[in-house]
């Protein structure tokens, strides 16, 4: 993360665990364990992606802002499937190599749709892409807001 702005523990500094990625599973992560990665402008920090790590409390008036970037290899699935962002209009049109960078790749059992590689349901004209599901279901809509 580079940090655009000032990070300190006042204003919701990232905070780590230091070899938290080497946890098991059994091991939920307490706020006194952290640390503060406290940043003066134009610094980067560097974390491997298992490491428990949160923004702290702001306790200030400031913002603090940092970029991320991040990259997954296209046989990894996270949360959100980004190559769905692309429409698939779009993404037909996009040299093989592009639309594995997006994930129409298979790798094994990974990266299939009903057992179909997913390049196979891009390119077929019989077959119609899945709409988008809205996983904010009617349960998680009583659920309390957070207001700033």
């Amino acid at each position: 993360m580079w940090a655009l702005t000032e990070f300190t523990k006042r204003n919701a500094a990232t905070r780590l665990i230091p070899c938290s990625h080497t946890w098991g599973d059994d091991v939920s992560p307490l706020e006194r364990g952290t640390i503060a990665a406290q940043m003066a402008p134009g610094s980067v920090l560097l974390w491997e992606g298992a490491t428990f790590h949160a923004a702290g409390a702001n306790t200030s008036h400031d913002a603090r802002t940092g970029a991320l970037i991040g990259y997954s290899a296209a046989w990894l699935r996270q949360y959100e499937n980004q190559y769905l962002a692309v429409p698939p209009e779009l993404a037909r049109k996009l040299s093989p190599e592009l639309q594995d960078l997006l994930g129409y790749r298979n790798h094994g059992y990974l990266g299939t749709y009903e057992n179909r590689d997913a390049r196979e349901l891009l390119h077929s004209p019989s077959l119609e892409l899945p709409a988008p599901v809205d996983l904010f279901t009617p349960e998680l809509e009583q659920l309390p807001r957070v207001r700033n």
